[in-house]
């Protein structure tokens, strides 16, 4: 099994926009995504 790297939550947060995930709401730092096809993820 491969180990999977320290990464910093921006990079993650813009990498998820690009392959399709959108802001759907956000309260302080949390934020709630949303893509067609998949439940609402709390990001």
């Amino acid at each position: 099994m491969r180990a999977w790297r320290a990464t910093k939550a921006k990079r993650v947060y813009a990498a998820l926009l690009r392959i399709g995930w959108s802001l759907k709401k956000q309260v302080g730092s949390h934020r709630k995504l949303q893509r067609d096809g998949w439940l609402n993820y709390t990001f």
